[in-house]
Order: structure tokens, then sequence, then C-alpha cells
């Protein structure tokens, strides 16, 4: 099992690489707020895979590390992914599954406005973080004007190259 990420909040705002993962013939997206349980149904999809000894990558969450958001099983040509407000997909699913519908409607009747506010005040802080690492980016590079061209590029290489070696080395042992 690999665990990665295929999007991230940068500087720039979110970005998503969803769109990459999904090469493979058997598409299955499913479609969800957060909360509506898609994190759950792909952990034991995950786990099933895994049991039965095969090889999944596993693309967690840039809000919450702790969740996965898309599934790639290439020994079965088959990808999960998930899709919602901040990263959808546009690939080609032989089926998508909208998890709103499983929802009981009067458990969550009241909860219209605690669910907006909660979604306002969501984008305000991805606003405010996007804003934070445009700041924290453009001081770096400011920063960085100052000593970039002391950098030794070659010998950073020669040093890359001289590690790897030894790793490669290591490993052959």
């Amino acid at each position: 099992q690999r665990c990665l990420f295929a999007s991230a909040i940068t500087p720039d705002g979110p970005v998503s690489f969803v769109d990459d993962l999904m090469t493979l013939d058997n598409i299955y997206v499913f479609e969800g707020f957060p909360g509506s349980g898609t994190d759950i149904v792909l952990e034991n999809i995950k786990s099933a895979v895994v049991e039965r000894g095969f090889d999944v990558e596993v693309y967690y969450c840039g809000f919450d590390p702790g969740k996965p958001e898309h599934l790639v099983i290439p020994g079965l040509n088959t990808a999960f992914s998930t899709s919602a407000k901040y990263h959808s997909t546009d690939a080609c699913a032989i089926r998508k599954v909208d998890f709103r519908e499983f929802l009981d409607d009067r458990a969550i009747s009241g909860l219209g406005p605690e669910l907006s506010f909660n979604e306002y005040e969501f984008d305000r802080l991805l606003n405010r973080a996007v804003e934070m690492l445009s700041c924290a980016k453009r001081l770096h590079d400011e920063l960085e004007a100052f000593y970039v061209s002391q950098l030794d590029f070659e010998g950073i290489r020669k040093k890359q190259d001289e590690t790897v070696g030894r790793i490669l080395a290591l490993a052959d042992a």
C-alpha cells in the first residue's frame, strides 16, 4: 500500500491532480460532502483489496490527512475517486454513487443554517490560508534572492549522485 496525496493547498490556491490518476478502465466516483461517509467506504474497499493481496495506492485528503479520498488498484485496472466541492474529476466513470441519496433528510432537516455557516467559514478560512501561503512564498522568494547566486548547484548535484551511489551500494550488499 502506498500512501500519497493528489491535492494540496498552495500559494496559488487548491490544486488537484485527481484526473491524472483516473486513467484505468474501471472508474467509480463517489459524490458527497464532508461527513457523508465516502472515506469510510474507501477505507473498507482498501482493506478488502489489500487482504486479497492486491497493491493499492491510497490518496489522502489534503484537508484531513487521515481520510482517504482516492484509491488506485492497478492489478484490478480499477480506481475509486471521491468528488466534492474542492476536488472533482472529469474522468469517465463506469458508475457514480451520490452519497446524498443515503442521508436521512429528517435527521438533517434542521441543520441547514449550521451547514451553510460551516461551509461559509471553511471557505473563508481556506482563502485565508491561501493568502498566508502566498505571503510566505513571496517573503521566501525575496530572501532567496540574497543567497541564490552563492549556491553551488553543480556541487550539490555531485553530492547527490555520490549519496545515491552509496545508498545503492548498501542496498546491493
